[in-house]
């Protein structure tokens, strides 16, 4: 793995906007630009918030593999969170996809 390529599950951080959050997608186009799919954490008010298409060359890695795929459809958080700090440790916890949201939050909700 290397350190400076940008990785699905890594956390990352927009160098112009400062839009941070988890990639979730790798899009590469024909003409050979490449995005990251970046999801932020919820809004203030409790919502999801769609994820952001962000040109491979804007993106800093704020930490590497904070979540990965453990399988079908589930995922894991290598993040610990004790009050306001993050400790290193990593936690052994399985996060269903359905809490990232993934394609089908995009649609309209009743």
């Amino acid at each position: 793995m290397d350190e400076n390529r940008v990785e699905l599950g890594d956390r990352v951080k927009d160098i112009i906007t400062g839009f941070t959050g988890i990639v979730l997608a790798r899009i590469e186009y024909l003409a050979g630009c490449v995005q990251f799919a970046v999801k932020p954490k919820l809004g203030s008010d409790g919502k999801m918030i769609h994820p952001e298409y962000v040109d491979e060359a804007q993106l800093e890695i704020v930490k590497k593999s904070v979540v990965v795929a453990t399988g079908t459809h589930q995922m894991k958080t290598l993040e610990k969170k004790t009050g306001t700090h993050k400790t290193e440790t990593p936690e052994k916890k399985v996060v269903p996809r359905s809490s990232f949201g993934g394609v089908q939050s995009d649609r309209p909700r009743n």
